[in-house]
């Protein structure tokens, strides 16, 4: 049985939804309210004549309920998947909002467009609301994206377009700046600032032997101009699992030779360290000599093993920004956030938050017992002139009447 309600305006260009509910009072109700908010609207108890009316006239939106009968929610967001539907998805249910949530989550790790659920009972304005939202996608993480560079990193290196950009590292317990992560950025004569998404090859590219050697010598000129203006930060750089054993001989050649350099931070993913961890533990012995630790970066978003782990020496944790966003409102974030803060203490090492974009956020995570953290409420990666000046403007002996920009404020120039 199928439903159709034209929208309120007669007009033939709109935009098309089609409601799945096993329920036909329900289906009636949704359809007419659909038509109300100037959409046409049809409705659908079965779903093999849904799916075969999304392949022939693919609808600009779906609601779709969790229960039906035969079948459920998340077997039709695998279909839509399957058939590479390009809409809009919102689930409508009386079941409880975490359920929904789940269910969102999994059509959105289906690379879906998930736009807010609908609780029934719910309004007119609630659909309307639901219709003017911006659909979410998931974007996946560590994807190659080696043939959709826009940037050759080559040519970068060639023609003098690397540099290193910073972003402060704050000290959580007294909001203070304590180091820096150094982000490479192309500066393009004809595109501009490019991100390292659009010119860093796959990890295992013999590119990535160059870029190493160019980031640990501009990392350490650049500590050199810091210290020189009495900011001696311990900064951070970021080196896949395939280059390791390249940084060795770096240390050797590159470290400052003073007695005060804090020594420098390398950031591995979870998952290059656990591939081969009696190599990454030799490493890290290695590069201990030369003052050189090592961090676990994006630890939660891979699948290190809590033995693995245990038996590398590591200084630091960073956990995902997947789990520190919303830490404040997500229950489950926050008990990941407070799991992983005990996890990295019991090793021995310090916790960072990567990602804090909130102050709601910042409170938690300081209650929490983080040492550092990182994110857009402390300040955007900006080019070593522009990171100095911000550093410089933090100093508490900063003349009188100089402007100093509250934290958050520093910003690329």
């Amino acid at each position: 049985m199928q439903l159709h309600r034209q929208n309120r305006t007669g007009d033939p260009q709109s935009r098309l939804a089609y409601v799945l509910d096993d329920d036909p009072d329900v289906g009636l109700l949704a359809c007419e309210m659909v038509a109300d908010v100037g959409l046409t609207a049809q409705h659908f108890q079965d779903e093999i004549a849904f799916l075969a009316a999304v392949k022939c006239a693919p609808p600009d939106v779906i609601l779709l309920d969790l229960a039906l009968g035969d079948t459920d929610a998340i077997e039709v967001l695998h279909r839509l998947e399957t058939i590479k539907y390009a809409g809009s998805v919102s689930l409508i249910s009386g079941r409880d909002p975490q359920t929904l949530a789940e269910v969102r989550a999994i059509g959105l790790a289906r690379n879906l467009a998930m736009l807010p659920t609908l609780h029934k009972p719910f309004l007119r304005e609630d659909l309307a609301q639901v219709f003017a939202a911006q659909p979410v996608r998931a974007v996946a993480k560590r994807r190659d994206t080696s043939n959709q560079l826009s940037v050759d990193l080559g040519e970068a290196m060639e023609q003098g377009w690397l540099e290193l950009w910073y972003q402060a590292k704050i000290s959580l317990k007294t909001l203070s700046v304590c180091g820096a992560e150094a982000l490479a950025r192309v500066r393009h004569p004809h595109k501009g600032i490019v991100p390292p998404s659009q010119f860093l090859p796959r990890a295992d590219h013999p590119l990535h032997t160059p870029l190493l050697r160019f980031v640990m010598r501009q990392a350490t000129r650049d500590w050199v101009a810091m210290a020189a203006q009495g900011l001696p930060l311990k900064l951070s750089i970021n080196a896949p699992a395939s280059v390791l054993h390249e940084l060795v001989p770096y240390a050797r050649q590159m470290i400052p030779a003073v007695a005060n350099f804090p020594g420098l931070i390398v950031e591995v993913t979870e998952d290059d360290v656990v591939h081969d961890p009696q190599f990454a533990r030799e490493i890290a012995v290695q590069l201990g000599l030369y003052g050189v630790e090592l961090s676990i970066d994006d630890f939660g978003a891979g699948v290190a093993s809590l033995s693995r782990l245990r038996d590398l020496p590591f200084h630091e944790l960073k956990l995902d920004r997947a789990f520190v966003t919303n830490c404040a409102t997500d229950a489950r974030n926050r008990a990941i956030s407070e799991a992983a803060v005990k996890l990295g203490h019991q090793f021995g090492a310090s916790v960072c938050a990567e990602g804090i974009a909130n102050a709601d956020d910042l409170k938690v995570l300081r209650a929490l017992g983080f040492d550092s953290g990182q994110g857009y409420l402390f300040g955007a990666p900006a080019p070593l002139a522009s990171f100095m000046q911000f550093l410089l403007a933090q100093r508490p002996t900063a003349p009188s009447g100089t402007a100093r920009p509250a934290v958050g404020q520093a910003r690329a120039g």
